[in-house]
């Protein structure tokens, strides 16, 4: 028989390479627990999410880390502070915010509504949760672990580091902002990675119902969905910088004027192995790029485009004074 041996430093690691070790051939796997960094400059794990260190194991959590059980809103810890397990999840991303190191929080399973009106501030004391530090969101899984904005703004805002996975993201809404309205789901002004995490029903009154992408963004989301948001422009995602979807699906989304699934402004975007279907706009149902700010260059590789809609112009997928490169990529009308 033929043993493989695996020292895996993420979750993602451990179960991509398992898999990628089973489908070699392996007939068993020996599992190596510890990991010494062979560079000490080691800022990005195996997802290449930032990290201070490196992980040791797949289910280590670095040292700042607090458990929420507590779905109610609120902006004050309990009396033993959040490390008892009663912190809401936003006194627990004030903490970290206010952290000097990688905050971690968990999230057992349960709806987490986001209730405190007051949108158009950036400290998270109100409205969305606005993420100013380096904090990693881990939920039990997406269908187990809610956080939803009940209508009040858009759920997240990252302007610092976040890496967050297993979680749903519901019931955003930006139309009522009388600042960035952008982002009805989650607004990214950072660095944003995203993992089996579904962001849906969400609702902005610009670009991005599900997810915008500022200027000075950077967005990767792995093994992921998005569905049914709305915005003016880039009902599923709206992108002004680097973005990357790999293994994510881009369903039933709807724009009143662009990029029904996705919405490019001059970034450099791309998709690999995902699948964008049954999205709807004005023109470009599916993908739609345009050099507003520069010349984009949208790449999607072993892509399936489906069954998108445009009441206008072009269904699947378009770009305006920019390129757009497909590669072993299937369109049905």
């Amino acid at each position: 028989p033929i043993i493989a041996s695996l020292n895996g430093i993420s979750d993602s690691g451990w179960i991509d390479y398992s898999k990628e070790l089973m489908q070699a051939g392996a007939d068993a796997l020996e599992l190596n627990v510890y990991y010494v960094a062979g560079d000490p400059d080691q800022t990005r794990d195996q997802r290449n999410t930032p990290r201070p260190v490196p992980d040791i194991g797949a289910v280590e959590f670095a040292p700042a880390t607090v458990f929420v059980r507590a779905t109610s809103d609120g902006t004050d810890p309990s009396a033993t502070g959040c490390t008892d397990g009663d912190c809401t999840l936003r006194a627990a991303v004030l903490e970290g915010n206010a952290a000097s190191e990688e905050f971690t929080i968990v999230l057992e399973p349960g709806t987490y509504l986001l209730s405190i009106e007051g949108a158009d501030e950036d400290d998270g004391v109100s409205g969305d949760l606005d993420i100013l530090g380096a904090i990693r969101l881990v939920g039990a899984q997406a269908g187990q672990t809610k956080i939803d904005a009940s209508g009040i703004d858009r759920a997240i805002h990252a302007q610092g580091s976040l890496a967050a996975s297993d979680i749903t993201v519901t019931g955003g809404n930006t139309l009522a902002a009388s600042g960035i309205s952008d982002g009805g789901g989650i607004l990214n002004e950072g660095e944003l990675w995203l993992e089996d995490v579904v962001v849906t029903a969400n609702l902005s009154g610009a670009d991005g119902g599900g997810i915008a992408n500022g200027l000075d963004g950077t967005l990767q989301i792995h093994r992921s969905v998005i569905s049914e948001n709305r915005a003016e422009n880039g009902g599923g995602v709206s992108s002004q910088h680097e973005l990357e979807l790999t293994e994510t699906a881009i369903l039933n989304n709807v724009a009143n004027q662009f990029g029904g699934g996705v919405f490019v402004t001059g970034a450099s975007t791309r998709l690999d192995r995902s699948t964008i279907a049954y999205n709807q706009a004005e023109t470009g149902g599916g993908v739609y790029g345009t050099n507003e700010l520069a010349s984009p260059l949208i790449e999607i590789t072993n892509a399936t485009i489906s069954s998108n809609r445009a009441t206008n112009r072009v269904g699947a997928a378009a770009v305006s004074g920019g390129r757009m490169q497909l590669d072993s990529v299937t369109v049905y009308a």
